[in-house]
């Protein structure tokens, strides 16, 4: 007996039309479970679009299981789950907060970013923020960051740290305080963004990537965020050098960004009237993804390598155009 189709819901999705591609699943709205497709099981278009991809699954197997693999039959050439089984996936080893929130009692809002989302408890009317490893690959940033939040707790550095997210057993993120009507620093910010800056670089803290959009000012607070690049280090010379780049990085300037470009294969950021969505994810379309290697022939060394996974609203396509050295990294 097979999971009825209408009780199975996309969470997220990475796709890859030449790779596998793998997909995060909620059944019956309490079991998670993660299905990776091979290639040309199904049509990019379909995999991108939740409505057409979840009637395309084979039956779920019974059985307690997280962790499936779809392939085509070798003698009709029907997809069918290949295997299943029960995976221990890795999770934040450096949990340190007293509190945990289960996911699923999570009420996902606006996603600001990849897996960073406005978010409310189940019950409650307060607006948090949540970020989260959707699959295994990020769980190392997500460990890296809840370590740093760790160093600055009580600091007012950054947003208050609430808590871990927990899904079945394992810890796969956290939740942070949202910042009320807050935006990005500017150029007019450089005197409060750089006295917050010394405040890290004074417990012995670079933070590693300070765009202005990972300072937020809201009123008289500023508080930096996304400390996945954060170390720390007595070398004064690169606390210097990461102070030196503020001015640049807070005009947006190009070549401003200091993260490195090994992790450019995996990120961009797009306009959404040029996606197809799937769930709350989007993803990038082939055709707006030629557009941006045409307008920005810098960028066709990311072609093979690029998956559509990562995408964020923003006002233009002038303006994403002209930040996407920046955020192709993101």
């Amino acid at each position: 007996m097979s999971e009825p189709k209408d009780d199975i819901q996309l969470l997220q999705a990475s796709i890859d039309p030449d790779d596998d591609s793998y997909f995060r699943l909620l059944v019956n709205g309490k079991y998670i479970k993660y299905i990776t497709v091979a290639a040309e099981v199904y049509e990019e278009d379909d995999m991108c679009f939740a409505p057409s991809l979840i009637p395309l699954l084979p039956p779920f197997p019974e059985g307690n299981w997280n962790d499936g693999y779809i392939a085509k039959q070798p003698d009709s050439g029907k997809p069918h789950f290949q295997r299943t089984v029960q995976t221990k996936f890795p999770e934040v080893q450096r949990a340190w907060h007293d509190v945990s929130f289960n996911y699923l009692d999570l009420e996902l809002g606006k996603k600001l970013r990849t897996n960073v989302y406005e978010a409310r408890v189940t019950g409650s009317q307060e607006a948090v923020i949540a970020k989260f490893a959707r699959f295994s690959w990020e769980i190392d940033n997500i460990d890296k960051e809840c370590v740093a939040y760790h160093w600055i707790n009580n600091s007012d550095i950054g947003p208050k740290f609430l808590g871990n997210i927990v899904e079945e057993d394992r810890v796969i993120g956290f939740v942070i305080e949202r910042i009320a009507d807050a935006r990005p620093a500017e150029t007019g910010d450089y005197g409060v963004c750089k006295r917050l800056l010394l405040r890290l670089h004074s417990k012995g803290i670079i933070h590693g990537d300070i765009n202005k959009h990972n300072f937020l000012v809201s009123g008289t607070r500023t508080v930096l965020i996304d400390f996945d690049c954060a170390r720390r280090t007595a070398d004064k010379k690169a606390m210097k050098a990461e102070m030196t780049s503020l001015k640049d990085q807070l005009a947006n300037r190009k070549n401003a960004t200091s993260l490195p470009a090994s992790n450019a294969s995996r990120f961009t950021r797009v306009m959404p009237n040029h996606l197809a969505t799937s769930s709350d994810e989007y993803f990038l379309r082939p055709a707006f993804l030629d557009l941006v290697y045409r307008t920005r022939p810098s960028l066709t060394l990311l072609k093979n390598p690029f998956r559509w996974d990562d995408v964020v609203d923003t006002v233009s396509i002038e303006e994403e155009l002209s930040r996407v050295e920046l955020v192709i990294l993101r």
